[in-house]
């Protein structure tokens, strides 16, 4: 009850105060603008609800991030839709990704992935593109993720299906 003493502060752990606003403005209200909110605070949003225990909410977010997938967020909302085993929300990235793969690889999200996200996107027979591009794709993601182990990510590389060239 820290919270009721004067001018006590209470930081938020993992989440943003946009976010958390949100869940608090649901929570008296019952009601929450998704639309006017960008798209990493509607993640940290999911996020929240998904702690907290609102399904519904949950539910609701995931189909709205649903409607407005593009290049730019599609890794970032896989990786959580992941990480919470949202499958509705997995599934939808998953088929953008397939049918944008190339662009995907060239993102700035893509690099951004979590090495679980990242395997389970490159491992997908779905996730077709010339097999260089994964190659150099993966290989831009090892540099940018100095820390990771890098020989599990290049054994998702298929080189039998690259040309010695």
């Amino acid at each position: 009850m820290r919270e009721s003493q004067p001018e006590a502060e209470i930081p938020l752990q993992d989440t943003t105060a946009e976010a958390f606003t949100m869940l608090l403005r649901y929570i008296y209200t019952g009601r929450a603008t998704l639309t006017d909110e960008k798209e990493e605070v509607l993640l940290d949003f999911l996020s929240l609800a998904h702690k907290y225990g609102f399904p519904e909410l949950e539910d609701s977010t995931s189909e709205y991030l649903c409607t407005i997938l593009n290049i730019q967020n599609v890794c970032m909302t896989f990786d959580v839709a992941s990480l919470y085993s949202l499958p509705k929300l997995t599934c939808m990235c998953c088929m953008f990704m397939d049918r944008n793969a190339q662009e995907v690889l060239a993102s700035d999200g893509f690099l951004s992935l979590s090495k679980t996200a990242l395997l389970n996107i490159v491992l997908r027979d779905s996730f077709a593109a010339p097999e260089k591009d994964i190659f150099l794709a993966l290989l831009n993601w090892c540099k940018h993720n100095a820390k990771e182990n890098h020989a599990e990510i290049m054994q998702a590389v298929r080189l039998p299906l690259m040309s010695l060239t």
